[in-house]
């Protein structure tokens, strides 16, 4: 072997791969800054986090901030937007509360509830408003929490075409 082989033909012998693929230029130059950012909240603890993590994203003067709320409520299931439950109006006024803040700082805010499945209605309302970066937060679940509590955030990532954000609590 070590005498004949490296006189055969080249196409005998095995070509070296490099095990990552072929090397990638990397470029820095900015293509379009963020302006469109959607935030999932949910109400709890993370929500301050993530609301300020999601504005250093942007710049402030041409950011356009949707805070997206799911209402989980079986009256909000079953009527969705025409549903006016004790639950659907209280969210409503966390997200106002949440957006007049953000007004506050220079922001332009719109809010959105959804209604029904949480991935369908965050996917829908991230693609009607034309998000370029979605912030959700994490709750660290693990295990058979997951399956208890769902994983939204997988999914969502999986049915979006835009970067995902996790923040952690």
């Amino acid at each position: 072997y070590i005498v004949v082989f490296p006189w055969l033909p080249k196409h005998f012998k095995k070509s070296t791969t490099d095990f990552h693929g072929a090397e990638v230029e990397l470029d820095f130059a900015v293509d379009q800054p963020i302006e469109r950012v959607a935030i999932a909240v949910d109400f709890s603890t993370t929500d301050a986090k993530l609301i300020k993590v999601a504005l250093q994203q942007v710049v402030k003067e041409n950011a356009m901030i949707h805070i997206i709320h799911v209402v989980e409520s079986a009256t909000a299931k079953y009527h969705q937007d025409a549903s006016d439950d004790e639950e659907s109006r209280k969210d409503q006024q966390r997200l106002e509360l949440y957006a007049n803040a953000i007004r506050k700082n220079g922001y332009q805010v719109t809010t959105h509830l959804g209604y029904q499945k949480r991935v369908k209605e965050i996917v829908r309302i991230v693609e009607a408003e034309q998000a370029q970066l979605l912030v959700m937060g994490s709750h660290s679940h693990k295990g058979i929490k997951d399956f208890l509590f769902g994983e939204t955030i997988e999914s969502v990532r999986h049915a979006v075409t835009i970067p995902v954000l996790v923040v952690n609590r």
